[in-house]
């Protein structure tokens, strides 16, 4: 059963889909607000604290990708909410703009109400799960996503074992690019980036993963001019993660 104490809101311009959303809820003993677009979700957000939004894309004044981004750069106590995306939008990509923007879920048109459900209890079994600091939107340092799917396997020594293998290889892969830098070696600073990408996006250090892709390419076509700039920021986002990720998930 789902706790029936769960604060949702539902932000859709059309009063049909907001309707029926509502009648799915309230058959799972779930009561909703309806606000008509993402900018009045904002504003609900700021006067009151919601556990789960459903957000439509497409609405005038603000659509819900900008929506998503607005409410994940608030500040102040009121706690971040889950928030799923529903859309007939499936235009390729549509979904991963969603999630970057700081969506949890993503849901097709016409919505069912197993698929409700089932993001739902998603959301319920994550509410213990710790979050880890985070930057915003495109600066977050933790893909946590990804951290969320590693929790689901409910095997927390075998996260805190890949964070560890992660410092390590890390700091080995960033040696490795220094020196290939320095030696101005495009196919060892491409082989050694490839290698970090791969590491920091297996255990979700996002910033990092997007640095690394940036040295990658650079070395891919042997292009190294401004590279050391970057290789700086990459640096500054490993200590960054590596705090991040110590002060949550390491830290006794």
């Amino acid at each position: 059963m789902i706790d029936p104490s769960l604060r949702i809101l539902i932000a859709d311009d059309n009063p049909i889909n907001q309707k029926v959303l509502e009648k799915m809820l309230s058959s799972l003993s779930l009561n909703s607000l309806c606000v008509q677009n993402g900018k009045e979700a904002v504003e609900e957000l700021r006067r009151n604290e919601y556990d789960v939004v459903f957000m439509d894309l497409q609405m005038p004044e603000m659509g819900g990708i900008e929506a998503a981004q607005e409410i994940r750069k608030m500040n102040g106590s009121k706690k971040s909410p889950f928030i799923i995306a529903v859309t007939a939008n499936t235009t390729a990509g549509i979904q991963q703009q969603c999630y970057e923007a700081g969506m949890n879920e993503y849901l097709e048109k016409p919505v069912r109400k197993e698929f409700i459900q089932a993001a739902l209890h998603r959301f319920l079994a994550l509410k213990t799960i710790p979050k880890v600091e985070t930057m915003n939107t495109s600066g977050e340092i933790i893909d946590q996503r990804r951290i969320d799917e590693l929790m689901e396997l409910e095997d927390s020594e075998l996260l805190k074992e890949l964070i560890r293998i992660y410092f390590q290889e890390s700091e080995q892969s960033a040696q490795e690019i220094e020196k290939a830098i320095a030696c101005r070696d495009a196919e060892g600073v491409h082989h050694a980036a490839h290698k970090l990408k791969g590491g920091a996006g297996s255990i979700g250090a996002k910033k990092v993963t997007a640095l690394s892709v940036q040295i990658e390419q650079k070395g891919i076509s042997a292009e190294l001019q401004g590279i050391e700039e970057i290789f700086q920021k990459l640096q500054s986002a490993m200590a960054e993660a590596k705090k991040a990720f110590t002060k949550t998930y390491l830290s006794e």
